[in-house]
């Protein structure tokens, strides 16, 4: 099961429908271009993965070392000429494996790493780096997390699957449930709905619940992307709303951000020369669902696009003389 698959059989677990006619009319499209350059003194490095970037612009990333299951994290800001490395004691490092990461808007970082035994663990990083705890998540054995979540209260918000050693009924099928501050699994949101709907199709344990995304929000809501639409969730595990976007056909929505009451969807497809990934942005208003504007970047702002924000626009990365440099493009 891939992660868009598992992101699809996510909105059965939540009963998702929706008419052909409620879905909003795409906008004109529009070309993104460069509108300011910054040219910092971080040396080029090489990452796994998309990267998550905080309200004050800095940007993590997942390092690309000799190992994808190394959970070593950069941190990269504009006004610091090293990166910040967010490291786990050896003790830890030694005996888990990176699984996946997450940032709220005030730059606190967890990251999650499964143990030898299967089991997850959320290890807590403050805005200066520094490890301040870790908390291993108490979830079924028959489960397997992987995209996990912070609210501000300190709940996390977990999806994943039931794994091979599960009942028939629900091998294969998505999990999703809130833990406390301490771990321990406080609602299940899976319903009775997930045991009799449809055969996923694949074996369960190529699924990557990790690719899932999702964002915190200014209003402390957690922003959750699936498929086509965002499932505005509240801390206690309730939909707060719906909001279902248009995208062109064959882009694949991979990625959400969330500022100001404006959303911003990565879409992709392989529709670039040669088959080619070509990067589309989508802006969404947040209050009443309607898309706002649909962007093409320039050829000198690349496909790279790493950060969004109302105020600045979206933020791109590329290599000059070895070092990073940010290209500004602002929202017109």
């Amino acid at each position: 099961m891939t992660g868009r698959a598992l992101a699809a059989a996510f909105l059965l677990l939540f009963s998702v429908s929706h008419k052909r006619g409620e879905v909003p009319p795409l906008p004109p499209r529009r070309v993104l271009n460069v509108s300011g350059t910054a040219k910092l003194e971080v040396r080029s490095f090489a990452a796994f993965g998309e990267p998550r970037s905080d309200d004050r612009g800095n940007l993590y990333f997942h390092a690309a070392t000799r190992s994808y299951n190394n959970s070593a994290l950069i941190g990269i800001s504009r006004t610091d000429a090293q990166p910040k490395f967010l490291l786990l004691p050896d003790e830890f490092a030694k005996k888990t494996s990176f699984e996946s990461f997450f940032v709220t808007p005030s730059g606190t970082v967890y990251l999650v790493a499964e143990t030898h035994e299967q089991s997850r663990i959320v290890f807590e990083f403050d805005s200066d780096g520094e490890l301040a705890h870790h908390t291993a998540l108490n979830s079924p054995p028959d489960v397997s997390l992987g995209a996990v979540a912070a609210f501000e209260d300190g709940n996390f918000f977990a999806s994943g699957y039931y794994g091979s050693k599960a009942s028939p009924t629900l091998r294969g099928k998505p999990f999703v449930g809130i833990f406390d501050s301490s771990g321990t699994l406080i609602r299940e949101l899976s319903n009775s709905r997930i045991a009799t709907s449809a055969n996923l199709g694949q074996s369960p344990t190529t699924a990557k619940p990790s690719e899932l995304w999702s964002c915190l929000g200014d209003d402390g809501n957690l922003y959750f992307l699936a498929s086509d639409q965002i499932l505005v969730i509240s801390e206690s595990g309730g939909i707060v709303r719906r909001i279902k976007f248009p995208k062109p056909e064959k882009a694949s929505a991979t990625r959400l951000e969330v500022s100001g009451g404006l959303g911003a969807v990565w879409l992709e497809d392989d529709s670039g020369p040669n088959q080619t990934i070509r990067l589309q942005l989508e802006t969404i208003d947040l209050s009443t669902g309607k898309a706002t504007a649909l962007y093409s970047p320039s050829e000198e702002l690349g496909n790279n696009a790493v950060s969004f924000s109302r105020t600045e626009g979206f933020v791109f990365m590329r290599w000059q003389d070895g070092k990073v440099v940010l290209l500004t493009a602002a929202l017109t």
